[in-house]
Parts: C-alpha cells; structure tokens; sequence
C-alpha cells in the first residue's frame, strides 16, 4: 500500500506543489527532503521549492 503526500504551499487563495505517490511518511519522503535541501541546495530552501 502507498503512503500518499504532497510538497505544497500556499499562493493566494489556494495552494501549487506536487503529488507524490509512495512513501511520503517523515522518514521516507520527510527524510528526502531533509537530505537534498542540505546537500544539494547547501541549506537554501527557498532554492528547493524553485527545484520542487
């Protein structure tokens, strides 16, 4: 079975981000992200959310 999430933010009214189908768990999906914004974007999350 698949852990569905988002990576989202809020625009005016509503929201954009991206769908993401399968271990979106904090130690699957949340881990990721806490990995690829500090080694990939050395810490620059404003520069992740441009990438996700």
């Amino acid at each position: 079975m698949s852990t569905r999430a988002v990576i989202a933010r809020p625009v005016g009214d509503g929201w954009e981000g991206v769908y993401h189908h399968s271990d979106g768990y904090p130690t699957g999906l949340g881990s990721y992200i806490f990995r690829i914004i500090h080694y990939r974007y050395k810490g620059d999350a404003a520069a992740f959310l441009k990438f996700a």
